[in-house]
């Protein structure tokens, strides 16, 4: 009776072994995607439920594809790379405070010192200058150039005796004019950061041997 039990536990030792054998637990990878990844068997060829599982295409995978972005301190805005390598040009006094960029509408049209705006260009590398002729007579009169900058953009602006209006414009074209302040002599020497396009001068009604004066900075 006991070598029967043991033959008869023997052949089903067998059995359970031919069955691993024959049909071996298998793991199969999918495609690549977003959702399920791998499928689980079990010893008789039938398929285990698994959770489903979302692969995360995020920045600590691609850190190349971030964009790299700043906080602004006195809003607590967030703003991205492209806003920050776009900064508007500022104007400070001699004291270091801003100067706000006049509100009033521009006018064109004026006869000035060459009876129209200028559309001659200088252009001015680091450390170069440009001191202008006097200004006399009535009217609107305007600089006989437009100034733009090489290898830096930052200048420095001193005007005497009279106020200017100091016009930056986003071409060579004198009218198209986007900002433009009001200098007096008593906030030279002025310096302009992070200029863009040109800039040029105008003065209405000067005092006889009114100036102004440019440096690269």
């Amino acid at each position: 009776m006991k070598k029967m039990l043991f033959v008869s536990l023997g052949a089903i030792l067998l059995l359970g072994i031919s069955l691993i054998v024959v049909n071996p637990p298998r793991t199969t990878v999918g495609a690549t995607s977003t959702a399920a990844s791998a499928v689980v068997y079990d010893a008789y060829n039938n398929k285990v439920p698994q959770a489903d599982t979302v692969v995360s295409n995020s920045s600590a995978e691609h850190p190349g594809d971030s964009l790299a972005t700043s906080t602004n301190s006195s809003t607590g805005t967030v703003v991205s790379d492209s806003s920050l390598t776009s900064q508007e040009q500022i104007l400070y006094d001699r004291n270091g405070n801003i100067v706000p960029p006049s509100t009033d509408s521009t006018s064109t049209g004026f006869t000035g010192r060459s009876t129209v705006q200028p559309t001659t260009i200088k252009r001015l590398k680091k450390g170069q200058s440009y001191l202008s002729n006097a200004f006399t007579g009535a009217g609107m009169r305007y600089s006989g150039y437009m100034f733009g900058l090489e290898s830096t953009r930052s200048m420095q602006i001193v005007v005497n005796k009279s106020t200017f209006t100091m016009f930056n414009t986003g071409s060579t074209d004198p009218g198209f004019i986007t900002q433009k302040w009001n200098i007096t002599p008593s906030g030279s020497p002025y310096t302009l950061k992070s200029l863009s396009g040109y800039i040029y001068f105008g003065v209405n009604n000067p005092v006889n041997g009114s100036t102004y004066a440019v440096k690269a900075l």
